[in-house]
């Protein structure tokens, strides 16, 4: 199954405020140089992945992860060119549903 969103549904930033969790008491340091905000539950705990202030959608989260066997086994170095392109609702606050990546390697060998 490839990776994608947290919350698929999700179609913008969330509105309002939520109580911090108990024993989150430095939402200031989490934001790190991220915009100001109120604590929204939808930003944690994992859920952070899905806004672009925070994290790079399914592709930076799980990417290397799910491409390491293939990497490993053919023995790849970097790609010549690579092209992603977007799969579903994304916004610039808002990391796409998915992507859909082309990875193209110069010939090595009989590979």
């Amino acid at each position: 199954m490839p990776a994608t969103r947290w919350i698929p549904s999700l179609k913008g930033v969330p509105k309002g405020s939520s109580p911090l969790p108990e024993g989150f008491k430095e939402w200031d340091l989490w934001l790190g140089p991220a915009a100001d905000r109120p604590f929204h539950e939808t930003y944690a705990p994992v859920t952070w992945r899905d806004f672009w202030d925070f994290g790079l959608g399914a592709l930076g989260d799980f990417g290397c992860h799910d491409m390491d066997a293939a990497t490993w086994a053919f023995n790849l170095s970097a790609p010549e060119s690579v092209q992603i392109f977007p799969s579903g609702y994304s916004d610039k606050d808002i990391t796409p549903y998915g992507e859909i990546g082309y990875y193209h390697f110069k010939e090595k060998g009989k590979q």
